[in-house]
C-alpha cells in the first residue's frame, strides 16, 4: 500500500520572479503582484522508502497585458527557473497559473 501526504514547499518570492524576468529582458509585459505556491507530495510504501513523488506549482499574476503574453512569460519562466528544473528532474511537476486583469 502506498501512502501519500502533501507538504508545502518554498515558493520563489515575488522579487525572485522579477529578477528572473529582468535577467531575460521580459520587461515589455507589465506585471502587477505575483503570488506563487508550491505543494509537494511525499509517498512511501510499495517497497520504496519515503520520497517526493510529485509537485504542483501554482502562480497568480496580475497584469494589464493580454493574457496570452503573460502566459508566454510564465512558460518561459518555468523553462528557466532553477527551482522548476530541480523539481522536474526528480519528480513529476505540474505548473498551473491564474492570470488576473489589472
Amino acid at each position: 500500500m502506498t501512502r501519500e501526504k502533501v507538504y508545502p514547499f518554498h515558493a520563489p518570492k515575488d522579487s525572485e520572479l522579477r529578477e528572473l524576468i529582468a535577467a531575460h529582458d521580459w520587461t515589455l509585459t507589465p506585471l502587477g503582484p505575483i503570488e506563487t505556491r508550491v505543494a509537494t507530495r511525499l509517498a512511501w510504501g510499495g517497497g520504496e522508502g519515503h520520497h517526493l513523488s510529485e509537485a504542483e506549482l501554482h502562480t497568480r499574476v496580475a497584469s494589464p497585458a493580454p493574457e496570452a503574453d503573460v502566459r508566454a512569460l510564465i512558460a518561459d519562466a518555468e523553462a528557466e527557473c532553477p527551482v522548476c528544473q530541480a523539481i522536474s528532474g526528480s519528480m513529476a511537476l505540474r505548473v498551473t497559473a491564474d492570470v488576473v486583469s489589472r
